[in-house]
């Protein structure tokens, strides 16, 4: 005796009650979710009812930020400025250095394993002449 198939109707309306929940549209089938998973891997409806359901979730938070921006709320602002604004320069700039606001310093040995492979990283001791065959402040 074969397994019963689960029609594709029954899951895509499933999905779309669920706006694309996998797990709760199992239940309502019901079936499990990896017989949900591999009928979207398979079918292309279903997964396309999944992603419809997603980018309708993403369009609704969308218009939540954007409520939130325009009431001024500073993590709103600050949120769209950097994700969206970045191609206007408005990014994060992250930099590393050593003690004192100094370069870091990175060791190589010639004896390590997969020469020329940093094996120390540390900050400069202030005031330390470092040999510059031997190390790079980065």
């Amino acid at each position: 005796m074969g397994t019963l198939r689960i029609p594709t109707k029954l899951i895509v309306d499933a999905l779309r009650e669920t706006n694309g929940l996998i797990s709760l549209a199992a239940k309502r089938v019901p079936c499990s979710v990896t017989t949900i998973r591999q009928r979207a891997r398979d079918v292309k409806e279903v997964q396309r009812v999944i992603d419809d359901c997603r980018d309708e979730l993403v369009d609704w938070g969308e218009e939540a930020l954007r409520a939130r921006v325009q009431a001024g709320d500073p993590w709103a602002v600050s949120l769209v400025l950097k994700t969206l604004g970045k191609n206007r320069g408005y990014v994060e700039r992250v930099e590393s250095t050593g003690a004192d606001g100094g370069g870091i310093v990175v060791t190589y040995s010639k004896e390590a394993p997969g020469f020329g492979n940093p094996i120390d990283i540390a900050p400069a001791p202030p005031g330390s002449g470092t040999d510059s065959t031997d190390s790079e402040e980065i």
